[in-house]
């Protein structure tokens, strides 16, 4: 028989590997890295070095101090359901996930805040929490978050989140919290809640307390107020709005209309609040509408000489609504303070007579002090025969512009009577 060497051989005479003949279907040979190995079952998932699955606490970094802290960019995948009595604080670049909302639930019964973000980032996914006794989630100055797919099945607070960099709340569920939600503090930057369920048994949702905000949207959420209960409680003068921001809160739907209230504090009229389509909510829109009050008024005029329709005396301008506006209640000027720039409507009228004979008045349109003069419109005026002049018109307008009216006598500089001042923008 000729010798051939084993490295020679080649397929299909080759033979097995040793001991296949023993192993059992799926084992794959492994090494020891002595020399020699054995047969064992294939594993599916090996964990990366970043990636640690939790199947029991002692899985975690230990606790000191009654708190666990989580290593930084480290993916921490929770197989099965836990109890603690530790908190939890996020490292940097930390993930939380689990198998699922319905299959993972951790339990937190003490009295503190759960999970601690303090100054770092934290991404939160596929789970459920309970915390009885206590808060579910605080972000410390910095900090940013993403919940994703997580529901928080009970709770005395959701958290209270502190100078945020943003964060991401979606497709989330939180029912049965009896103390309040979420509290913000400090200057905050831009964040999103949207697609989620809100439970509410008391306090607010959304507590922007003395926040201030870059910017900030809450749409598409199913919300269930129990009575006392609040949607979102803000600053009544608009103060959690920085200068050029605009927060918008989109298609909110309610549960048990007329249970808790949708809102506290803010109204849609703020500036800087932007609310559309939300059951409970009326929309937001630039709207005003002031009427001059105590008249006739006696009006001084110089001929040929646009003359803004400052009020005098006990004459004074008065709101029926007023929205996204201020108004001066002396010099009928109204002030948009919409945030983003609009086009619109805008009317007035006026009832105006004259002492003695027929006189020629025009009544125009100003914005920002200059004179619009397409709206110019006039009527011929005298004592038994009280003019109504008309302007119908339409404004682009961006945030701090203003208009107001003027008039002109065409015919002499004598005194004008007015009875009646109305003004409309919507």
């Amino acid at each position: 028989m000729t010798n051939i060497d084993h490295s020679n051989i080649s397929d299909p005479n080759i033979h097995e590997p040793k001991g296949v003949s023993s192993a059992s279907s799926g084992q794959v040979y492994v090494a020891n890295g002595s020399g020699s190995g054995s047969w064992q079952a294939q594993q599916t998932t090996i964990a990366p070095d970043k990636e640690v699955v939790v199947n029991a606490i002692s899985d975690l970094p230990a606790a000191v101090g009654g708190v666990i802290t989580l290593a930084d960019s480290t993916c921490y995948r929770f197989g099965e359901n836990l109890t603690f009595t530790d908190r939890i604080v996020s490292g940097t670049n930390t993930v939380i996930t689990g198998l699922g909302p319905s299959i993972i639930l951790l339990t937190y019964t003490g009295t503190g805040t759960f999970i601690t973000v303090p100054g770092v980032s934290l991404e939160v996914w596929n789970m459920s929490f309970a915390c009885p006794n206590g808060a579910f989630l605080d972000q410390t100055s910095s900090g940013s978050f993403v919940l994703d797919n997580v529901r928080v099945v009970e709770a005395v607070t959701l958290g209270t989140i502190t100078q945020t960099e943003g964060f991401q709340i979606t497709r989330c569920v939180f029912f049965n919290n009896t103390n309040g939600g979420f509290t913000f503090v400090g200057n905050c930057k831009a964040s999103l809640i949207e697609s989620t369920s809100i439970g509410m048994l008391s306090g607010s949702f959304l507590d922007f307390g003395a926040s201030v905000w870059e910017a900030f949207s809450i749409a598409n959420c199913a919300v269930d107020l129990a009575s006392g209960a609040k949607f979102i409680s803000g600053a009544i003068n608009s103060s959690n709005v920085a200068a050029n921001s605009l927060l918008t809160v989109l298609n909110n739907k309610f549960k048990g209309a007329g249970a808790g209230s949708p809102l506290q504090g803010i109204t849609r009229d703020h500036a800087g609040w932007q609310f559309i389509l939300n059951d409970d909510i009326p929309d937001s829109f630039p709207d005003a509408l002031i009427y001059a009050t105590n008249m006739p008024l006696s009006f001084p005029i110089t001929q040929n000489v646009d003359t803004p329709l400052t009020l005098s005396g006990s004459s004074v301008y008065t709101t029926a609504t007023i929205s996204q506006f201020l108004f001066d209640a002396t010099t009928g000027r109204l002030t948009y303070v919409g945030r983003k720039p609009v086009k619109i409507p805008i009317d007035a009228v006026i009832s105006v007579g004259a002492s003695t004979n027929n006189r020629v008045v025009d009544l125009v349109m100003r914005k920002n002090g200059t004179i619009v003069e397409p709206s110019r419109s006039s009527s011929t005026a005298g004592s038994n025969r009280p003019a109504n002049i008309v302007v119908f018109w339409q404004e682009d307008m961006v945030d701090g512009d203003y208009i107001d009216f003027a008039v002109r006598n065409n015919t002499d500089s004598q005194p004008l009577v007015f009875s009646s001042i109305k003004i409309r923008c919507n």
